[in-house]
């Protein structure tokens, strides 16, 4: 009986370490060929949409020659009529 339960722990710690490796494995392959991916993707995209999207100049802030103008300051008139003593 208390080989039987020898073999079965070892052959769990065998396989679970042959799960565990190929996953390793697995894993690192997929992240080296998506960065080998990148360079490739970029060159399809470029090729897919030459001449078809339009390029597009930034204009930059449209609203930086605005003058500044704040409704609430213009129409209280109190603003000088109290001064808050706990306060500024």
């Amino acid at each position: 009986m208390m080989r039987r339960r020898v073999f079965l722990l070892l052959m769990a710690i065998i396989v679970a370490i042959v799960f565990l490796a190929s996953g390793f494995f697995i894993f690192t392959n997929r992240i080296k060929s998506e960065s080998d991916a990148a360079p490739i993707k970029d060159a399809i995209t470029e090729a897919a949409t030459a001449g078809t999207i339009p390029t597009l100049e930034t204009i930059g802030n449209p609203l930086a020659g605005m003058p500044e103008v704040n409704p609430v300051e213009k129409t209280n008139p109190f603003t000088d009529l109290y001064n808050n003593p706990f306060g500024d």
